[in-house]
């Protein structure tokens, strides 16, 4: 059977109930637009609608129980946007929910004819998904949320949290092995590797000021913390385990 690849959804757009620098969040979402990365669908996840409402952006679904959103904002959503109200009181959280929603909506969106077949597992053809919002004064949420990526990086779909001073991803192996990011286009000028499993092994670094090769970084140590890229890329891959990786500014 002939596979028809519907593009219609590629990179979702997250905007959940965690703190939000408005002014920032509208001057990187231009950013963004002028190098050529635009969000294709976008998902309000409880007072995250108060922010995407500030912000400006186009809300193409909603979630939540909505009691912190201000009930202008619901009236002028409401019946206009699609989306399903949860109660406070659940089994997950509303930007897990969101995260769902957008694995779905990419997948559907891929077009893939047998989600049971094998070979049609790569739908996300370099599909995204990135949340704003999911950092915050509540460590609890902030630390799930960065749980969460994994949800996403199994999935094939490359997963972001950002927020006025960071951009965080996770490296994955067996999965997504090596990420590459231009000193160009870094979000900050600072890059961070954390280990997420006891060992990370072969944990290669070039295009650094402090290059690694093949070294197995143990977890809860710091000395990945606050490299700079030194070359016109830095590359960073893995063998196995699991990380983060975190572009930072002051």
């Amino acid at each position: 059977m002939e596979i028809i690849w519907n593009m219609a959804v590629r990179n979702v757009l997250i905007i959940t109930g965690g703190s939000v620098d408005i002014e920032w969040a509208k001057g990187w979402l231009e950013r963004q637009k002028r190098a050529g990365i635009t969000y294709d669908y976008c998902i309000a996840a409880d007072s995250g609608l108060v922010s995407a409402d500030k912000i400006g952006v186009t809300v193409d679904y909603m979630l939540g129980d909505y009691d912190s959103v201000d009930e202008d904002v619901l009236a002028k959503y409401q019946g206009n946007v699609p989306g399903d109200r949860y109660p406070a009181e659940k089994d997950y959280t509303d930007t897990e929910l969101a995260i769902k929603t957008a694995l779905d909506k990419i997948k559907a969106g891929n077009g893939r004819n047998n989600p049971e077949d094998p070979g049609e597992q790569s739908a996300a053809l370099h599909a995204s998904v990135t949340v704003i919002g999911a950092t915050g004064t509540r460590l609890d949420h902030t630390l799930a949320n960065i749980g969460l990526l994994e949800q996403i990086e199994r999935e094939g779909v490359d997963g972001y949290i950002v927020d006025a001073h960071n951009m965080i991803r996770m490296l994955i192996m067996p999965g997504k092995d090596m990420v590459k990011i231009s000193s160009r286009g870094q979000f900050g000028g600072y890059v961070s590797c954390i280990a997420l499993t006891p060992v990370v092994h072969g944990l290669t670094m070039k295009g650094f000021k402090y290059p690694l090769d093949n070294h197995d970084l143990l977890q809860g140590v710091s000395l990945c913390v606050s490299n700079e890229i030194t070359d016109e890329d830095g590359e960073i891959s893995l063998k196995e385990g699991k990380m983060l990786v975190l572009e930072t500014q002051d």
